[in-house]
């Protein structure tokens, strides 16, 4: 899946938070990042010449998400 593909589903939603797997680590992106800030977690914003935007995400470990998972209801949608 494509960045641009990840973007567009978080925007069709943004009541919702979209996680995509990146190797070992989890990434949320734009609306989504937001709602996770409360986490404590720095948001980082990266301008992409092909998409011409800036693009805001969070990344974080999956034992984050486990305990995520303790609190929140985490659903899982294969795409």
């Amino acid at each position: 899946m494509t960045l641009k593909e990840k973007i567009e589903i978080q925007a069709q939603d943004t009541s919702k938070i979209y996680l995509h797997q990146e190797g070992i680590f989890y990434k949320v992106y734009n609306e989504g990042a937001f709602l996770l800030n409360f986490l404590g977690y720095k948001v980082t914003i990266k301008y992409f010449k092909n998409l011409n935007q800036e693009i805001y995400s969070i990344g974080f470990p999956l034992a984050v998400l486990n305990k995520l998972a303790d609190t929140y209801t985490i659903f899982e949608e294969k795409t």
